[in-house]
């Protein structure tokens, strides 16, 4: 394991690094924010500082954005991502 990994002090528990498509804002960091806004009106209270806590930029070993995303879709059903 190279140093860089286990030696980073981001990190929450051990992880690896999350893709960089993710939080790069030239990549699909934009559509990944845009479908976390979107559920954020129809989206249980309970799930609500998750779906927040996507937006915020963190480290590079944060699942966070990953798991906000993920909750989105789950929120938004499978009809509003089928196009």
């Amino acid at each position: 394991m190279a140093e860089e990994v286990w030696a980073s002090t981001d990190k929450r528990g051990f992880a690896s690094p999350v893709p960089a498509w993710l939080n790069d804002p030239g990549l699909l960091s934009p559509w990944c924010e845009e479908r976390i806004h979107a559920a954020l009106p129809t989206a249980p209270p309970a799930l609500l500082p998750l779906l927040r806590a996507g937006l915020r930029p963190t480290g590079r070993f944060d699942r966070t954005r990953a798991q906000a995303l993920l909750t989105a879709f789950w929120v938004a059903g499978p009809q509003r991502h089928a196009a």
